[in-house]
């Protein structure tokens, strides 16, 4: 738990760069995350009985690594093909599912007021987090923005949006 009290399990939902993951471990270990989750194509670390072949997993993990910088040792972390199951299993736990998106039914992130069980979902960088994603969210939240630009880098919104969460 945090200063807060909320509990945070967060979800990379198709997130494309090793490079962003490592930093996103590095800065959810920082402020507090209880778990990360990979789904889909994230690249993550070895795993047991993992499917890949022995040299994309190291490849994988020195990328990883170089913007981890070791948070990977104190973080708990799992990977899984499937986001869906993820989902459905937390809710069943009593998490608020909580995507962090702009859409037409986004709530802005300074108007949530955190829950004590959270599951945060943040996507791919291109495309974001899926339609089918959304729709079993509790919750689509976004980052007010003022400049002209429409997006952020995912690993600057969810440093944002955990630093709201867990502060």
């Amino acid at each position: 738990m945090t200063k807060n009290n909320s509990e945070v399990i967060l979800i990379l939902d198709n997130v494309r760069s090793a490079f962003n993951v490592g930093n996103i471990f590095r800065t959810s270990e920082a402020l507090g995350v209880k778990k990360i989750i990979c789904v889909g194509i994230t690249p993550h670390y070895r795993e047991k009985l993992d499917p890949r072949l022995p040299h994309i997993i190291t490849k994988t993990e020195l990328k990883l690594n170089k913007t981890a910088l070791g948070a990977e040792q104190f973080i708990e972390y799992a990977y899984f093909p499937r986001i869906e199951d993820e989902i459905i299993k937390y809710k069943q736990k009593g998490y608020t599912v909580l995507s962090l998106e702009q859409t037409k039914n986004s709530i802005s992130l300074n108007s949530y007021r955190p829950e004590s069980k959270i599951v945060l979902i943040v996507g791919n960088e291109v495309n974001g987090i899926s339609q089918p994603v959304l729709a079993l969210s509790d919750l689509i939240l976004e980052i007010n923005q003022t400049g002209q630009k429409e997006s952020l880098n995912v690993t600057n919104a969810t440093a944002i949006a955990l630093f709201y969460l867990l502060g």
